[in-house]
């Protein structure tokens, strides 16, 4: 299906049963690939059981709960988290770029196009489009994570299609086998 619509020429890898065991083999195979430890997640993320997906959920409640640390990771505003103030991608460009800020290059920048963790909080295309294109000029890989919102719940296949995005990596894992058998995939 994918393959035959032109959307997507890529390999997929099951890499165990839960969400969380997809978010850190994507994490770990955009460290290994760019030789970079830093990765770029959003405001507002979906997190799971494991420790990566911890890190990443954005939520120091949950965080301090089980003392992961944010070593490795920026936390950066998603569409819309300020408000129509400022454009975040702007900052987020603005703290990649400037070498004297302290923040490494990522290995990774990893979004969700659509999120539900609070309420539901769609993406521009713009804003998906820019985010993109940053990864792409820092090198970095763009991780998809389509774990909650794939599979077709937003109409298309993949939450980001409407977007036209290109991703590295997308990771999918809780609608895929729609009968509660756990199953986790990187494409």
């Amino acid at each position: 299906m994918l393959r035959e619509g032109g959307l997507l020429p890529y390999h997929f890898e099951f890499t165990g049963p839960s969400d969380a065991n997809a978010i850190d083999a994507a994490l770990e195979l955009s460290r290994k690939a760019t030789g970079r430890q830093e990765i770029v997640f959003f405001t507002c993320g979906q997190s799971s059981v494991g420790p990566g997906s911890i890190a990443l959920g954005g939520g120091r409640l949950r965080r301090n709960a089980v003392d992961v640390s944010l070593r490795g990771l920026t936390l950066a505003p998603y569409d819309d988290y300020l408000g129509r103030v400022g454009s975040t991608t702007d900052y987020l460009q603005k703290v990649l770029l400037d070498q004297y800020i302290g923040i490494d290059l990522p290995a990774a920048i990893l979004v969700e196009a659509v999120q539900r963790k609070r309420g539901m909080n769609i993406a521009r295309k713009e804003w998906l489009l820019s985010i993109q294109t940053m990864a792409k000029g820092t090198g970095a890989f763009l991780i998809l994570d389509d774990r909650e919102m794939g599979c077709g719940r937003t109409g298309q296949f993949f939450s980001f299609e409407f977007a036209g995005l290109s991703p590295d990596i997308i990771v999918t894992s809780n609608s895929l086998s729609g009968c509660s058998l756990q199953l986790s995939m990187l494409s």
